[in-house]
């Protein structure tokens, strides 16, 4: 592979993800660098990924605000549940009837949401519309944009939910349960590394750097929505650390030592 990174809009979901093992991702560098044991353990076991629940709503969430024209063409939503006559009730996920009703709306590969899911989509639509720093963070710029090349002499690969390129910005969209506990999230998942990892590859696709939004909105209660910036020493700090963890993982990678990071006596505090 080159060691130029190329930008890609409009990338189908089935092209980023073939070979997606062959790329470092920032999500797969997080993994490596949290046990690179677990990380060439999972890698090698080939195991099919499987979203979870609040996965997939924040995948739907995505897709309607950052490419609403390609909502319909992805979602179907199940107006009308098979009714089960003695009960007068609508009949529960998992059973024949209900999987039989779910699989006819789905045979054109659409994902089916309940009208629940969709009116909780359309509400955090609308508070991200109505938020005038979200809304004006979002307002220039293409979403899912995919940069391939080689980072820190790795081959890899990123999606940006939105890119900025005029007013030179990342804006990732994030989703969670309460707004109140982003701060914690964000160290806990290792989103400054991730919005590092974003902005290592543009820095190398055009020679500047780019400044770090994060749109945060809740999928519960209120559905609040906030606008956090990244920068500074701690944005530097966290491009240290991609640094140091892709040297590591190139070291693990040409002697095939994975370790668990156990392997010393810790001392509890």
């Amino acid at each position: 592979m080159s060691d130029k990174i190329t930008l890609h809009n409009n990338m189908p979901d089935a092209e980023y993800f073939d070979g997606y093992s062959n790329y470092m991702s920032s999500h797969r560098l997080h993994s490596f660098s949290d046990c690179p044991a677990a990380f060439i353990a999972a890698e090698q076991a080939d195991a099919e990924y499987k979203a979870s629940a609040a996965m997939l709503l924040g995948t739907a969430i995505h897709t309607m605000i950052l490419e609403p024209v390609f909502f319909l063409e992805r979602y179907v939503v199940g107006y009308d549940p098979p009714v089960n006559p003695t009960t007068k009730q609508p009949y529960k996920t998992g059973t024949k009837k209900n999987n039989a009703w779910k699989s006819e709306l789905e045979s054109d590969g659409k994902t089916l949401l309940s009208v629940d899911e969709f009116n909780l989509i359309c509400d955090c639509k609308n508070n991200v519309t109505s938020h005038s720093k979200a809304n004006s963070a979002l307002l220039i710029g293409k979403p899912e944009v995919v940069l391939r090349g080689e980072l820190c002499g790795v081959p890899s690969q990123a999606k940006i939910d939105w890119l900025d390129l005029h007013n030179k910005t990342i804006v990732d969209l994030k989703t969670i349960d309460n707004i109140d506990k982003f701060q914690y999230n964000f160290s806990k998942f290792g989103y400054g590394r991730q919005m590092a990892f974003y902005r290592m590859m543009m820095r190398k696709y055009c020679q500047q750097d780019f400044a770090i939004k994060l749109v945060v909105v809740e999928t519960t209660g209120i559905h609040r929505v906030g606008v956090f910036s990244f920068g500074g020493g701690a944005l530097a700090h966290a491009e240290q650390q991609t640094v140091s963890a892709f040297s590591e993982y190139r070291r693990a990678k040409e002697k095939n030592v994975w370790p668990t990071k156990y392997e010393a006596i810790r001392e509890l505090n």
